[in-house]
This record gives structure tokens, C-alpha cells and sequence, in this order.
């Protein structure tokens, strides 16, 4: 296979993408007819009171929450939502946020949003937090990330999430739901999502080359910039972490292939907090 180089100039301490033509339409559950606190909604009572969200667990019992429900103070804004697993049957809530349009297949785009997990209530343990896309309001659709919210120390112990996905296809809703294997509670809020369209640096110029790309078996990277203590995360389309290499010194780092399948991977290499580079790696058989 004939070697093929590509030459970058990056400017990256953060990875900051340019959105357009997509957003949630009620990310922050802002828009809806609460006038305190509302505790384990059925769905229809969630939806008829929540703009643009749509409840479909098997739960049926969601929360709208603001601070005066003295469990904690919205990330941002006076509301947020939360989804029980019950103690019992363990089935779960779940949630869809419809998108201003569809997503478009093969375009890649970055969800944010903040999470925590509630254990000085009603449970001691923490379920999984799973986030989809979905055609249908009423169903979880295709897993594209999953979450192990912390417990809050305090009512403003919110943590914020991030990561990249490519769509497989188009779809309209985001989804959130628990996965059901303990008795949890989660809160979410300020769901966000953003279109990739360029990778942008603020403080540094890193020239680099990686080579083949595509690749079967190894690729190297180089680049002019003097690596120390640097870590190299590989992930998959749907923004998963698959393959991470830490320690690097020097100029140049070789990524094996081992058991990843053909597809679509981004990666980063991030020195001294910063990331430095960010681009896409094509596996093939």
C-alpha cells in the first residue's frame, strides 16, 4: 500500500467546533408549564407539561425539578429533569429532545450536556446513564454513548459531558434513558449539540503527519513539536474511547490496529492539558 501523507496545521488547546443548523429545542427544559416541583410524572403528565421532550420509559415516573424542590440547583436556568430506576421492577425512565432538523448521515456532531446522580434520598447505588439517537419520540433508538453519573457533594455538583459521534443515519431526537440494572436516579440538564466543522487552536501551531491513512495494521504519527509525558485517545464514531496510549516522549508515536474493527475513528493527542491535535483515523480491511 503506497503511503499517504497528510501535512496539518492545527491551531488546538481546545477542541472547538463551529455549529450550525442544529440545536435541541428544549435541551434545558426551560419551556414547560411548572410552577414548583412535579414528582413522578407518567409520561402523559410529563409530556403534556414539557415543550419539545417526550417521556416513552417504562418508568412512568420522571421528575421536573427546580431549587425549590431541595434537591438541588438546575446547572443552568431554573429547571432540569430527572429519571428514576425503580427499586423494584427496575424498569426505567427514558426521555427524547427533539432536534431543531435531522441529523445528517455521515456528519459529525458533539453532544454536551451535565449530569449527576442523586444517592442521599430514596438509593444508595448509581445507574447507568445511556444516550441514543432515535427516529421516534417514543423509543430509545441507537446507543451512541453511555454515562456513570457521581453523586453531588453539594446542590451545585453538576458534571459536564462531552463527546463526538458520526450519525449512521437521520435521525431527530436525542434520547436519554436509564440502563436499568440498579435502583438509580440521575438528573440531566443543558443538553446541547453542535455540528462539527472545524477543528480550531488558540495557543499553538502543531504541524504534523500520519501515515498510511487509511490503515490496516499500524499507522505513525509524527509530528515537529517535542512530545513529553503526552497521552494519544482513540475513539470510535459513536465518541467511545477504544484505545489509549499514554507517556509519549519524542516526535513520533505508532498506533497499532490489534482488534479495533474497519470504520471511522477520531483521535487526540493531548500534552500538559492542552489538546494539541485532533483528526480522524480510517481503519479498513
Amino acid at each position: 500500500m503506497k503511503a499517504t501523507y497528510l501535512t496539518h496545521t492545527i491551531l488546538a488547546s481546545v477542541f472547538s467546533a463551529n455549529c450550525y443548523s442544529q440545536i435541541t429545542l428544549n435541551g434545558d427544559f426551560e419551556y414547560n408549564s411548572g410552577v414548583f416541583c412535579h414528582d413522578n410524572l407518567t409520561n402523559g403528565s410529563f409530556n403534556t407539561m414539557m415543550d419539545d421532550c417526550f417521556a416513552f420509559g417504562l418508568g412512568n415516573e420522571l421528575d421536573i425539578q427546580s431549587i425549590h424542590c431541595g434537591l438541588s440547583s438546575p446547572a443552568s436556568g431554573k429547571w432540569f429533569i430527572s429519571l428514576a430506576t425503580n427499586a423494584y421492577s427496575f424498569l426505567t425512565d427514558g426521555v427524547s429532545i427533539s432536534l431543531n432538523s435531522m441529523l445528517t448521515a455521515g456528519n459529525t456532531y458533539k453532544i454536551s450536556y451535565f449530569e449527576k446522580a442523586d444517592t442521599s434520598q430514596y438509593t444508595h447505588t448509581i445507574d447507568s446513564l445511556l444516550i441514543g439517537i432515535s427516529s421516534a419520540s417514543s423509543m430509545f433508538g441507537v446507543q451512541i454513548f453511555s454515562s456513570f453519573p457521581q453523586p453531588e457533594t453539594d446542590w451545585t455538583n453538576w458534571t459536564r459531558k462531552s463527546f463526538l459521534f458520526t450519525a449512521p443515519s437521520t435521525f431527530k431526537y436525542l434520547t436519554f434513558k436509564n440502563k436499568g440494572n440498579v435502583h438509580g436516579w440521575n438528573f440531566i440538564d443543558n443538553v446541547q449539540i453542535e455540528f462539527v466543522t472545524s477543528i480550531k487552536d488558540n495557543y499553538l501551531n502543531s504541524q504534523f503527519e500520519i501515515f498510511p491513512n487509511p490503515f490496516s495494521l499500524q499507522t505513525t504519527l509524527q509530528t515537529q513539536d517535542v512530545l513529553c509525558d503526552a497521552i494519544l485517545t482513540v475513539y470510535n464514531s459513536f465518541g467511545r474511547i477504544v484505545k489509549q496510549i499514554e507517556n509519549i516522549s519524542g516526535h513520533t508515536v505508532v498506533l497499532s490496529r490489534d482488534n479495533l474493527p474497519a470504520g471511522l475513528y477520531f483521535f487526540q493527542l493531548k500534552q500538559d492539558n492542552k489538546v494539541t491535535i485532533l483528526d480522524k483515523l480510517i481503519i479498513t480491511d
